[in-house]
């Protein structure tokens, strides 16, 4: 095997999703454990904490079934089993709920970290996309159920939240629509955050296809100008081979 196939591989479309999962998931955790969620904003995380949970559990599965259904993987396994816990359902055992959201947390960026580990994304930019269409929509759903209670607040429905998320993404910020509430400020700075790396990351790809083809050019011409000098030699010495010796 090649050093540069061991050391690099390429992402499933399982990966992507455990990737957006596992990243959703640390939003909410900020989201709950930072702001102060209004109730609706509150049983809205819930119900998309429902779904990773889910998620989560079916990714145990498949971890399991990567690991030849071995008895050893549940030394650890069961970590995964307990981070799948929908929150909402021991939401009033309170103790548990602030040890599983640190469980959670922990589980969700040792997950991205094991995913992305030796992993060449910068071949594939549709990754990148599919997160940040993900977080997107994903923000754009929670910022109406975080901003329209606000007294004076300028996201009211799903078109200001698309048009504000759109313009955050994008890191333009025209400023005629903005977050008032905490919960609403933080899924904000989440967005620009993911817009500025997303849009670093295209013109990080792009630049490395660019220097990429152009050292392929120049071994091109390389190769080509080698190949004209032997001809030229070879040319050379049949020229010489023609003339009689003397």
């Amino acid at each position: 095997m090649s050093h540069s196939t061991s050391q690099t591989k390429k992402l499933s479309f399982w990966d992507v999703l455990v990737l957006l999962a596992s990243i959703t998931s640390i939003v909410i955790l900020l989201i709950e454990t930072f702001g102060a969620p209004l109730e609706d904003t509150l049983k809205l995380l819930h119900s998309f904490d429902l779904v990773i949970c889910i998620f989560f559990g079916l990714d145990v599965i498949v971890g399991w079934n990567k690991a030849g259904w071995s008895m050893r993987y549940w030394k650890w396994g069961w970590l995964n089993v307990l981070a799948s816990i929908p929150i909402a359902n021991i939401y009033h055992i309170g103790q548990f709920v602030r040890a599983l959201r640190v469980l959670r947390l922990v589980r969700a960026i040792y997950k991205f970290k094991s995913v992305t580990h030796r992993t060449k994304i910068s071949e594939n930019i549709f990754d990148a996309q599919i997160i940040a269409l993900g977080f997107f929509i994903f923000c754009t759903v929670l910022i109406v159920h975080a901003e329209k209670a606000a007294p004076n607040a300028t996201i009211k429905d799903y078109g200001d939240a698309f048009w504000w998320a759109l313009v955050t993404l994008t890191t333009v910020g025209y400023g005629d629509f903005y977050p008032l509430t905490t919960e609403g400020k933080i899924i904000a700075a989440i967005l620009m955050l993911i817009g500025i790396g997303l849009f670093g990351y295209i013109s990080a790809w792009i630049t490395s296809k660019l220097i990429e083809q152009g050292q392929k050019d120049e071994r091109h011409s390389l190769a080509t100008l080698h190949k004209e000098v032997i001809e030229l030699k070879e040319e050379i010495k049949h020229l010489r081979e023609s003339f009689p010796k003397k």
